[in-house]
């Protein structure tokens, strides 16, 4: 229903999302970070673009096109 959809779209990313970790060696978290810095965004940003671009090398839907379509 309309309702159900407005209250889930009210839910916050991390009510509405699942938590994962991701185990790093050192070099290549510091790497990660020092990207983060550059570009002066966060991490999170750039692992979900790391995988849309995995999604795409492996044709399947991107993460727009994931989030576009009603949870089963």
């Amino acid at each position: 229903s309309t309702l159900d959809e407005t209250r889930e779209a009210a839910r916050t990313l991390k009510q509405r999302a699942k938590q994962m970790s991701v185990y790093l060696e050192p070099p290549v978290y510091d790497q990660l970070r020092d990207i983060a810095y550059t570009e002066r965004t966060k991490i999170h940003p750039l692992m979900l673009e790391a995988l849309d671009l995995l999604f795409k090398q492996r044709g399947a839907p991107s993460i727009a096109q994931l989030n576009a379509v009603p949870e089963r």
